[in-house]
């Protein structure tokens, strides 16, 4: 019986050393696990941290290229602005030229036309009854000179009816004055010629000339004078654009310079955010 309650103990004593022992070695092997945790997400911290760092680092890299980007369009917008403007100011000379030489040509075709409305009104109120005057002149006298010529062979033919012994010098005198009633009488008849040829032809292809001449300049004054608006309109269409155009690149301008500002602020605001050391680990 001794025998079995010491071997009872020893086997009881065998037990508790082997229990001991066990819950000696369990804290152990609990620690390495957590250790490998614990490194296992530090990697995966650091990792994503690179990750981001890359992309960060792309993203601002992205940025001042657009940046770069939109400063060289700025330099090539200010020169384009500065030909615009200079476009503008030869386009706005131009049009200054052209009106000038427009207003001059109108000045001369008015004068034309009052010069051409001057000579009509002159030959109405002057050459016309004044040719009129003198071919009724000129027909008077060669009728007077008829009539005159007429009157004196009837009195040489009465004086010399009854001398019977002046026969020879009856018939010279006679014969002079015959000829002299003939020709009044063909000059009658060519100053009547000429009268009727002033009155009927001459005068009045002189007056339609004049008359052309006034329709003509008045024709020449509104086609100038449409030359003229026509060019000022095209011109002034062309000026519209051409400040259109400055509009446009000012507005490009504003555009661009918003963009990069905002850009700007954007890259600010970027930086500041990433001031948080890169080793840090939230937990």
């Amino acid at each position: 019986m001794k025998i079995r309650s010491r071997a009872h103990a020893a086997l009881a004593a065998a037990l508790i050393l082997l229990a001991s022992a066990g819950c000696e070695t369990l804290p152990p092997s609990t620690g390495a696990a957590d250790a490998d945790a614990r490194a296992t997400r530090d990697a995966e911290l650091a990792e994503t941290r690179k990750t981001k760092a890359g992309a960060a680092a792309k993203e601002r890299e992205a940025r001042q290229e657009k940046l770069a980007e939109l400063e060289r369009k700025l330099v090539k917008l200010a020169r384009k602005g500065k030909a615009a403007a200079a476009e503008l100011e030869l386009a706005q000379r131009k049009a200054d030229d052209e009106r000038a030489a427009a207003a001059l040509g109108v000045a001369s075709a008015e004068r034309d036309l009052a010069n051409a409305e001057k000579a009509l009104k002159g030959f109405s109120r002057f050459t016309l009854p004044l040719a009129q005057a003198e071919s009724k002149l000129a027909v008077d006298r060669a009728q007077r000179r008829f009539d005159d010529s007429k009157e004196e062979l009837k009195e040489i033919l009465v004086l010399y009816e009854d001398e019977i012994d002046a026969v020879r010098a009856k018939e010279i005198v006679v014969a002079r004055h015959r000829k002299s009633v003939e020709f009044a009488e063909r000059a009658l008849e060519i100053a009547r010629l000429k009268a009727r040829q002033a009155a009927e032809k001459d005068l009045v292809e002189q007056r339609e000339k004049l008359e052309h001449a006034v329709q003509k300049a008045a024709d020449s004054l509104a086609k100038v004078r449409s030359d003229a608006e026509r060019q000022g309109m095209s011109a002034a269409l062309d000026r519209l654009r051409k400040e259109h155009a400055i509009l446009d690149v000012e507005e490009d301008v504003a555009d661009t310079k918003r963009t990069l500002q905002e850009l700007k602020d954007d890259a600010d605001g970027a930086g500041n955010g990433d001031d948080s050391p890169a080793g840090t680990t939230r937990e």
